[in-house]
This record gives C-alpha cells, structure tokens and sequence, in this order.
C-alpha cells in the first residue's frame, strides 16, 4: 500500500508514469535479493540512472553556461554527487520505501549517504525507462534547478579570477592588471607561464600547458597576496 500512495503521489505531482514492478527493483538493495533472489537489486538501474544524471546534467550546464570544459566538469561533480543525490532521495523518501535484508537496520539505511544516493539513482533510472529522455531531463531540472543555479553562480564569482583581481587592483589604487608570459618545452609539450603585475610588481605566478589557464592561476595568487 505504501508503494501505492507514492506511485499516485508522484504520478500527481510530476505528471510521470510508474511500474509497481520497476520501482520495486528500483527500491531493492542486494542485501533483500541475497535473501529473495526473486527480487533483482536496483544495481542495474543504478548504473543506468547515474548515466543518465551525468547526461542531463552535462547537457543543463553546456546550454545554460559559457563554462570552459574544467570548469563544467567541477560544477558537474557538485550536482552530480553523493551529498546531493542522498539529498533528493530523503525529498521523495525512497529510504524508508526500500526492500532491505534483515542484517541491514532500516534506520541505517535511510541515514547512510552511500546508500540513499545509489537508490535515488536507481530510482532515476526506473523514470527514465518509463518517460523516456525528454520527460527525465525536465524531471532532474525541475528539483535541481534551484541548486544548479546558485552552485554555477557562485562558481561565476569564482572562475572570474582576472575580472575580481582588476577590480580590486583598481580600488587599491594601483592601476590596470598586467601579464607577461613565457614558454618552455616542446610545441606538443609546452608549458606557459604567467606572471600578474600588479602596480608595476609581479603580485603571482601560474603555470599550465594552456596560457589562459596559467593567467587565471596567476591572478588567484595575486589576489591571495592581496590579502583577497
């Protein structure tokens, strides 16, 4: 019956379609399908789910941003992650809906991190097979919207290292940031080097195989020895 009230609760809710059958398996840890091995685990679904996650989420923050690809990949790791997914799951309440076996206490389970993730991943998983992409991308968007905005928001503030040390070298007084730059290596090997003048003296220094990237290292370290 507890299955029931969810199913018709989130069908309401989300406009979604879902299979008894499916969410059980979504809903089954391994130590349930040990002890009833008619029960598959949510493992498979997991799998799934987590790829599609990575998707979506990818594919919000490409759209969405003018990120260059290192910083997509660190917002990605914030939404796509444990904290975030055992987040969601304790929103929909999967822990205390899941099939567990009797050497795993339930309260256990519904406050373990690792596990509410691997289910909410699962149960990601169970939608997607069911609304197909669309509907899933519009489902994940809608309850981590909120959380993607702010999190690239504050990223914004963050990656714009040059733009934060010019203004503060100019609230200091001391004129526009400078960079000068120099190579060594090989040209399939090259490694850039970046220093930041600031007031007419190196204030940082930054080192990459992309010049950009060695600016911006050499802005954070100015704005570091600025005491920003």
């Amino acid at each position: 019956m507890k299955i029931q009230r969810f199913i018709r609760k989130f069908q309401k809710e989300f406009n979604l379609s879902l299979d008894r059958q499916l969410l059980i398996e979504a809903l089954t840890h391994r130590s349930f399908s040990a002890e009833n091995p008619n029960f598959p685990s949510y493992e498979r679904l997991e799998f799934l789910g987590d790829s599609v996650l990575q998707l979506i989420v990818s594919c919000y923050t490409y759209s969405q941003y003018t990120y260059d690809e290192g910083q997509m990949t660190e917002v990605r790791a914030i939404i796509v992650s444990q904290e975030a997914f055992a987040t969601a799951a304790k929103r929909f309440d999967l822990g205390s809906l899941a099939f567990i076996g009797r050497g795993l206490e339930k309260e256990n389970f519904a406050n373990s991190n690792k596990l509410l993730a691997d289910i909410f991943e699962s149960f990601v998983g169970c939608v997607f097979i069911l609304n197909g992409y669309d509907k899933t991308h519009d489902f994940i968007i809608r309850i981590y919207k909120k959380r993607m905005d702010w999190r690239s928001s504050v990223f914004s503030r963050r990656f714009d290292v040059k733009g934060r040390l010019a203004t503060m070298s100019r609230r200091l007084g001391l004129g526009e940031v400078a960079y000068e730059y120099s190579s060594s290596g090989e040209n399939h090997n090259t490694i850039w080097t970046a220093s930041a003048i600031v007031g007419g003296k190196v204030k940082g220094q930054g080192q990459s195989t992309n010049q950009k990237d060695a600016s911006k290292k050499a802005a954070s370290v100015a704005l570091e020895t600025l005491g920003v």
